[in-house]
């Protein structure tokens, strides 16, 4: 899609107001930043006080995303490490929450890219579809005209 500047700012401005862009962030090489060491752990996490294990989260930033999962496992973690040891001592804390299963990741094959354009994006009562179009204020079907693909800058 070629767009001007202005028109690219604009629409992202829209996108961000709508609350579709939360934020932005840095792609980070964590070999290169000192924790070459990355595995995925899955915690199955008994009973329901999950404040504790929250509280751990907001001090531990070497875990670096946690998502709460449905099945046997309650939590699915991402945690980045500056050696094996260091990994072992997370895990250790870790697991007094819980039985804990950890893979290591040997290589990244797909890095996170972002979704593609999407068919449709619910917000609140409002649906936007990824056709040409112009938004009203009222909930129903509603379309975002020229959109820009939530992709990354390389799809701009």
């Amino acid at each position: 899609m070629k767009l001007s500047p202005s028109a690219t700012t604009e629409r992202v401005r829209h996108l961000e107001a709508l609350g579709v862009i939360t934020g932005y962030h840095a792609a980070v090489d964590l070999t290169k930043a000192g924790y070459p060491v990355l595995a995925v752990v899955r915690l199955k996490y008994p009973g329901n006080r999950h404040q504790p294990l929250r509280r751990l989260l907001e001090e531990r930033h070497e875990i670096l995303e946690c998502l709460r999962t449905t099945g046997d496992d309650c939590y699915t973690l991402k945690v980045a490490a500056t050696s094996m040891g260091h990994l072992e001592t997370i895990m250790d804390e870790l697991a007094s929450f819980g039985s804990t299963t950890t893979s290591v990741v040997y290589s990244q094959t797909l890095p996170y890219r972002g979704p593609d354009r999407p068919l449709c994006i619910r917000l609140g009562r409002v649906r936007l579809s990824w056709s040409t179009g112009l938004a009203s204020g009222k909930p129903g079907n509603y379309s975002v005209p020229n959109p820009i693909p939530i992709g990354g800058p390389a799809s701009l």
